[in-house]
């Protein structure tokens, strides 16, 4: 990891069902995080003013944004950005984002670098047997999607799988068909631990968006096509 000055991270997808939202500071060198109580509700202003105030900086110095964009959590996701947005106006600070299972791939990718040689697909459960689909794979050691994530039927994505694949695959989904994807030779792995430090991991590769461009991806939102 290698923070940014004046930078802060907010992670609102909840992609690995832990918690509800995780901030992180990055300043002069230094990342800390704070994270909400698993399975509780928080309000993500407070967690925000505490994160800045145990790293010594204020709303006013935030100089960069952090931010999943999704698919993940419907009303984590939609508070999320909306803070973003409205922190970003008020303190000039840009924003940088990154689809949510793109966090995930890089989040695996950090934790198990053997993974550079494989196509790192994830699957969410996206309910009436249908999956939050998205792969993966490591260039120049930094994750790059090979398509825009989509939800699609348990069977299309288990198609779509291979021997060179490893599928990060969260516990519903696993249920549902875990055993199918195991026959078609892919590799299995749990969603990995992810944190709003992992939006500042190098395997991550985030794009500078403005205010007005940084829309939620819901886990069933309309902007499947």
């Amino acid at each position: 990891m290698s923070p940014q000055l004046d930078a802060l991270a907010i992670l609102g997808g909840n992609v690995d069902g832990n918690t509800a939202f995780a901030v992180a500071v990055g300043r002069r060198g230094t990342l800390s995080e704070t994270r909400a109580p698993i399975a509780q509700r928080v309000d993500l202003a407070v967690l925000v003013q505490e994160a800045l105030q145990q790293a010594g900086m204020a709303a006013s110095e935030v100089r960069e944004l952090r931010v999943d964009r999704g698919p993940g959590s419907y009303i984590g996701l939609r508070v999320a950005v909306t803070f973003a947005r409205t922190l970003a106006a008020f303190s000039g600070a840009r924003i940088l984002s990154a689809e949510g299972l793109e966090v995930v791939a890089a989040a695996a990718l950090r934790a198990n670098p053997e993974l550079a040689d494989r196509q790192i697909c994830v699957l969410l459960d996206g309910r009436q047997k249908r999956v939050q689909f998205g792969a993966h794979r490591a260039v120049g050691g930094q994750i790059e999607s090979l398509h825009a994530p989509r939800l699609t039927s348990d069977a299309e994505a288990v198609s779509q799988l291979d021997r060179n694949c490893v599928v990060l695959i969260d516990a519903a989904v696993e249920a549902r068909i875990g055993a199918t994807i195991s026959a078609s030779g892919a590799v299995l792995m749990p969603i990995p631990h992810v944190s709003a430090s992992t939006l500042f991991a190098a395997e991550l590769r985030l794009v500078e968006v403005s205010p007005l461009e940084l829309e939620p991806l819901y886990l069933t939102g309309s902007y499947v096509g």
